[in-house]
């Protein structure tokens, strides 16, 4: 199945003359003129499930099939962004190439040996975070996309944040860390002399609503372990605002904690905190991974972030 450089490079050639092919305003195919990249971003997400798929029943002939058609994603979008002046394929695959190599130093770089795969991971780590700081990224989560499954992004966040010193192996430390956060705003909040909101958030807590989906791990995660009650708020839609779960706890006449993973304008917070109250709680403290936002209070609620928007 080897074959030449030259072998390669024509079949590599021949795809690219095919796609210009296609794309020609005069003779080419009047489907493949009509897209975009945005139009063309569930086809990506298709192929690359296929792929995926593939390789889940071990067929390696599909698998190569389904590589092609993935890879022609790749070159229709390089050509999009060539007709447009911005990058082409000669640019992605460049710059790939250099990433590749900055990103194993162990391989390129004889004086950068590591000698296990920990190490290895650590260093690869660091190169990303350097590669973030040039990107022009202040946030440690800041570059992970918002258009990743829920589930998924939840879990790289967590993964984020873990790299970055926040990682516990019991919940407990996690609401430790609550505490510890509640009791630098108290003494923030006394010097200011707003003796009032300081009382409000010393008292104790009887519930963690989590705001799905990507709240509800964490939430979930503190709520067993400290025994108290689990509640779920969902967001509806932009008008409707957010209703609590009937399948978990109500929050009535309890006190709250309101638990999400990132907060960027706040409009999903400020409809639960609103919600909540509705519903006859009492929001002490709103939680989040990361505050990515200017704000220290929403609806009059402290928020708190667990990562604070470190920078890297």
């Amino acid at each position: 199945m080897d074959k030449t450089n030259n072998e390669i490079s024509r079949s590599f050639l021949d795809l690219l003359d095919i796609m210009v092919s296609l794309r020609n305003p005069d003779s080419g195919c009047e489907w493949d003129r009509s897209q975009d990249s945005h139009t063309l971003k569930k086809y990506c997400l298709e192929e690359a499930y296929e792929v995926v798929d593939a390789i889940e029943n071990n067929n390696t002939e599909g698998l190569c099939e389904e590589l092609g058609d993935l890879l022609f994603q790749v070159i229709f979008h390089a050509e999009i962004n060539n007709e447009k002046g911005y990058f082409g394929i000669h640019e992605v695959i460049n710059n790939l190439s250099k990433k590749m190599i900055r990103r194993h130093p162990h391989v390129f770089k004889d004086n950068s040996k590591q000698s296990s795969l920990k190490e290895i991971d650590k260093n690869w780590t660091k190169i990303k975070q350097k590669e973030r700081i040039d990107r022009g990224y202040k946030y440690m989560l800041e570059d992970i996309p918002l258009a990743l499954p829920a589930m998924t992004r939840s879990l790289k966040l967590q993964k984020r944040a873990a790299e970055n010193g926040f990682d516990w192996e019991k919940a407990v430390d996690a609401y430790k860390k609550i505490s510890e956060e509640k009791k630098e705003l108290e003494v923030a909040m006394a010097k200011g002399d707003n003796s009032e909101i300081e009382e409000e958030i010393g008292d104790e807590i009887d519930a963690i609503v989590g705001i799905s989906i990507n709240g509800i791990p964490f939430a979930q995660a503190i709520a067993g372990q400290l025994d108290l009650d689990l509640a779920v708020s969902r967001s509806i839609s932009e008008d409707e605002g957010a209703h609590i779960s009937e399948i978990f706890a109500s929050v009535s006449g309890k006190q709250v904690v309101v638990v999400d993973d990132v907060v960027s304008s706040g409009t999903t917070l400020k409809k639960t905190i609103k919600n909540l109250r509705n519903a006859g709680a009492e929001v002490k403290l709103c939680l989040v991974l990361a505050n990515k936002s200017e704000a220290n209070a929403l609806e009059g609620v402290p928020l708190r972030g667990l990562v604070r928007v470190v920078t890297v």
